[in-house]
């Protein structure tokens, strides 16, 4: 415990070590106009050439030498996303309030201190605030972190073998391939984030990593810790897309979760996730991505035997023009309650991008049939549209929301029947930094819901704002 204050107070002093006695590097590329870009992942940009023009007022605060051999970069971001349900969970048992609408923001604050450009120490620290939701769950820790460390981890960087590696160790935020199974959920408030180790190795067109981390869960009001009964680890590889290939990710992923239940079944969780992924450009203004996992181990004393298939086939006639797009996901579900389970895990998943915005299944026991188009109107305006279509893909297993949370339990149900869900967003980016967004989703409930009687249509409404710095 002792240390793990050390470690905050490290962080939060390397956040705050500016202003400084500074002045800005003059990088090769001093005199190039162009701007690195901002990656959702903060520790992913690279300012390390950076020295102009400076267009804001926090440009001043990338690329600073405090030293002949220390450069430092700070920057944060702040959102706010207004949030409004009707028929949530599709009017779940009383005393459970079904509308409600809740404000969500967050703020985050990040500095990334390198030392002769092959050791670095990087810090985030976030707030992450809502109003009151009487929804079911209330205020949940994907909605509210009063105050923590995100990230503070130590990275040493060196070549060899052919190409780079990059060792970091400490708290930090995971993200692989398609966020399908990792992802630090970007469209949540507090985000996810892991203690531990990662070894990377890459060169211009393969990138390999090795990992064991555990999760981090968030604890509201006091400060977040490692919890050691829910560690992920594994080996994802990536092949970047060539001119004449697809891209392709191959990953084995080990998850150890404290004592979960799935459909009358409970025991500790201990899976193994073989995984492959394809994607890339087809010609002829077609893209593809295709990616099929498996899972094995055991919960409790009975066997683990599930898995999943996800597609997504676009299209556009030419540059800039609108692209059309349909996509099939199937996860695997348990055909009978207690015994062995087939339910899919999706272990740490982004199911908001691809199975609703309105976050009302999730990728156990479910096919997906969607259509869709998304355009860019010009340099500012962007929108979105969706339809989509759900079914149980076993009867005798639950429905499963986003987060994994049964919504309506096996066998309470003869159909198979789940809904159909129309999503519509619309986004305006002011520039590079700022942007606002609207989204509407309508869920038409199928038999299934009926029949375990949650016979409401689901409505989600948001607006959010949203800048980097």
């Amino acid at each position: 415990m002792l240390a793990l204050r050390f470690h905050r107070a490290a962080a939060c002093g390397l956040v705050l070590l500016v202003p400084l006695p500074v002045v800005h590097a003059q990088g090769e590329a001093a005199n190039d106009a162009s701007r690195p870009s901002f990656a959702f992942l903060r520790q992913d940009e690279d300012w390390s050439d950076f020295d102009g023009p400076y267009l804001h007022w926090s440009d001043e605060l990338k690329n600073m030498r405090t030293s002949p051999y220390v450069r430092v970069t700070v920057g944060g971001s702040l959102r706010a996303r207004y949030e409004r349900f009707t028929g949530f969970d599709f009017g779940p048992p009383a005393p459970a309030d079904d509308t409600d609408g809740y404000l969500l923001t967050r703020a985050f604050v990040h500095a990334d201190l390198s030392i002769d450009d092959d050791q670095r120490l990087f810090a985030e620290i976030k707030t992450a605030q809502a109003t009151d939701r009487s929804l079911p769950g209330g205020r949940r820790g994907v909605d509210i972190d009063t105050l923590d460390l995100q990230q503070f981890f130590y990275e040493l960087d060196w070549s060899g073998a052919g190409g780079d590696f990059e060792l970091r160790l400490g708290r930090q935020m995971l993200s692989f391939g398609a966020q399908r199974l990792v992802s630090p959920l970007p469209w949540g408030n507090a985000l996810r984030t892991w203690d531990g180790g990662a070894l990377t190795w890459s060169n211009d067109e393969l990138e390999v990593t090795g990992f064991y981390t555990q999760f981090v869960p968030v604890m509201k009001t006091d400060f977040n810790e490692a919890d050691p009964q829910n560690a992920l680890w594994g080996l994802y590889a990536t092949r970047r897309p060539q001119e004449d290939t697809l891209g392709t990710d191959l990953y084995l992923l080990g998850s150890e979760r404290d004592p979960r239940t799935f459909n009358g079944t409970t025991g500790e969780d201990q899976r193994l996730t073989i995984g492959l992924r394809l994607f890339g450009d087809l010609g002829s203004g077609f893209d593809l991505d295709v990616e099929t996992a498996m899972q094995t181990g055991e919960v409790g004393d009975a066997d683990v035997d599930a898995s999943m298939f996800a597609l997504e086939v676009g299209h556009r006639s030419e540059p800039g023009a609108m692209r059309l797009f349909a996509g099939l996901d199937v996860a695997t579900g348990d055909d009978a309650s207690g015994g062995d389970v087939e339910t899919f895990d999706p272990l740490f998943p982004l199911g908001h991008a691809y199975l609703g915005q309105a976050d009302a299944v999730g990728r156990s026991n479910v096919v997906a049939l969607s259509i869709g188009a998304e355009q860019r109107f010009d340099q500012n305006w962007s929108g979105r549209a969706a339809l989509y279509g759900f079914r149980l893909a076993d009867d005798d297993d639950a429905l499963y929301d986003a987060g994994g949370r049964p919504i309506i339990a096996g066998g309470s149900a003869t159909s198979n029947t789940v809904g159909y869900e129309l999503d519509l967003r619309a986004t305006y980016t002011v520039d590079a930094r700022t942007s606002f967004e609207a989204g509407y989703s309508y869920f038409l409930g199928g038999d299934a819901l009926e029949e375990a009687g949650r016979d409401e249509n689901e409505t989600f409404f948001y607006l959010q704002a949203s800048t980097r710095l």
